[in-house]
């Protein structure tokens, strides 16, 4: 995988990134992540990291110049709204915002916002959505987000920096991205293990000499700042926000660094925000393979995987295991573990997907993966071209620039602990390490985030959600001082917008001010 199941997520819909690259690259020596002989290692942060990178000076698309006087040349900007070219129903506008926050004035680049604007008076402000990521863009959600009961509000999705329409982190596309995707994250030799370093940092310098300098600039805390100047802009005193899985933390970070103007907040399919890494993501998609094996067998066609979830879990380990020996040639392309167990992953997401899974598992028993391998390239963005959405390369640039590493021996051994804590993916996953060879060092991270301050925030988590465990809601609520815990008891990645009872709390906090009872719970 690209950066991490088992420390950071992609998108509410879809996303997490490519399986073959979240597995990066590995130290020399034994890469078994059962191996007894390998032993963690004090190292300094982030130690295999390049040191002294020049940044190349070019230009990303949607760079512009800086409008000059400082901040307030960017918040007196007026939002010149237009019908949008793809969605006639909504408006859209670009907009300029600082490269660097603490260096406005020389230079700018472009964000992207569309707009679904109120229906009914009195207005109550605007809500602003992101539908995680990192790295996905919030235009689309705010054009099908659901907004029944919310018509007083304007809803506003933006593509955050380094995404979508906005200034996009560029890297490769076409058969180099092709063929990082299909690299099998665990290698078994050497000299599988030294290619897959080699390729790793092939892709962190494609994204520093196409992106150069906007690599430096694109963390959570950049997007929360200008998350701050979009709220400014449009007029209203607190932000409220609506924002899934890594939207969480975007907006658990915008409450911890402007307390005072955090309004009606709702954090739904929330990520890990504390520093206790006794539950992992891969638990939470070893939970769903189980909800699904357990599903499967109930019925009386998925007997070539099984009669029962242990069974079911053996074949799909068959699979993926012949995979990493005997990948299957698809014209041009290759169908290898990791390109079959992200297009296993994308359908764990909801249950409404679960029956592709099960076609998919039957035929890749049975010789054919090509089901397997368009489930994956729906989960990449990828198109028939070979190009690439920018999410699959936004996702490990904010990643790798929001937290410093501990090395690539240090990765190999959370390897090892998630293999122990998710035995069903986990040893799939690989290391973490695309980030322990990205070219440059990521920012100095916040404080313990806690909102001291903030309004009550609401954070939603669902028991059986795959991608951000529900333990991850709890601790959030937890350590967030006016956190309040909303629980689905259900299946999926996120609730609001699938589940009246969480609709209505939902509507209701963002109309009326009304804040659940800590610990409310409603049934899928």
């Amino acid at each position: 995988m690209a950066a991490s199941l088992n420390r950071r997520v992609r998108a509410v819909v879809a996303v997490v990134f490519a399986l073959g690259l979240v597995a990066g690259c590995t130290p020399q020596g034994p890469t078994d992540p059962n191996d007894p002989d390998q032993t963690e290692t004090d190292a300094p942060v982030s130690p295999d990291r390049p040191k002294d990178v020049q940044i190349p000076d070019v230009q990303p698309e949607g760079f512009v110049d800086a409008p000059g006087g400082g901040i307030e040349g960017y918040t007196g900007q007026q939002i010149d709204w237009q019908t949008c070219e793809d969605y006639s129903k909504f408006e859209c506008a670009t907009i300029a915002a600082p490269l660097d926050h603490e260096d406005p004035d020389r230079q700018a680049l472009s964000l992207f916002l569309l707009k679904a604007e109120a229906t009914e008076e009195p207005k109550l402000g605007t809500i602003f959505v992101n539908p995680g990521g990192p790295g996905a863009g919030g235009s689309e959600l705010a054009a099908r987000f659901d907004r029944e009961g919310l018509e007083q509000y304007d809803i506003i999705g933006w593509d955050p920096r380094g995404t979508g329409q906005s200034t996009p982190v560029q890297c490769w596309q076409g058969e180099e991205m092709d063929a990082f995707t299909e690299i099998v994250g665990t290698p078994d030799d050497e000299e599988a293990f030294q290619e897959l370093i080699e390729a790793s940092k092939g892709f962190g310098q494609s994204c520093l000499e196409k992106s150069g300098e906007l690599l430096m600039h694109i963390s959570t805390q950049d997007t929360a700042r200008d998350l701050d100047m979009l709220r400014e802009m449009v007029g209203d005193e607190k932000l409220n926000y609506l924002g899934y899985s890594y939207g969480t933390e975007l907006g658990a970070t915008y409450a911890e660094m402007f307390p005072e103007k955090a309004g009606r907040m709702v954090l739904d399919g929330a990520v890990n925000i504390t520093d206790d890494e006794d539950v992992v993501q891969a638990m939470g998609f070893d939970r769903a393979f189980t909800n699904f094996a357990e599903w499967c067998v109930a019925r009386d066609d998925c007997g070539e995987l099984g009669s029962t979830p242990e069974e079911v879990t053996e074949t799909t380990h068959a699979l993926l295991d012949d995979l990493a020996v005997n990948p299957v040639p698809m014209g041009e392309r290759t169908v290898t573990q990791s390109i079959a167990l992200t297009g296993i992953v994308v359908t764990l997401y909801s249950e409404s997907t679960w029956d592709y899974l099960r076609q998919a598992l039957i035929y890749g028993k049975n010789g054919d993966v090509m089901m397997l391998q368009m489930l994956s390239d729906a989960y990449n963005m990828r198109h028939a071209d070979g190009t690439y959405e920018p999410l699959i390369h936004a996702f490990p640039a904010i990643n790798c620039l929001d937290e410093a590493d501990e090395g690539i021996d240090r990765a190999v051994q959370e390897w090892r602990e998630t293999s122990e804590k998710a035995p069903i993916f986990g040893p799939y996953f690989g290391a973490d390490t695309v980030c322990t060879t990205w070219p440059v060092p990521a920012v100095e991270p916040l404080e313990k985030i806690t909102a001291e301050g903030a309004d009550p925030i609401l954070v939603i988590g669902v028991t059986g959600d795959p991608a951000t465990p529900y333990e991850f809601a709890q601790s959030m609520a937890d350590q967030l001082d006016s956190g309040v815990l909303l629980t689905l008891e259900g299946e999926g990645h996120g609730a609001y917008g699938s589940y009246d009872c969480i609709d209505d709390v939902v509507v209701d906090f963002f109309v009326d001010g009304t804040v659940p009872e800590d610990g409310m719970t409603c049934q899928a």
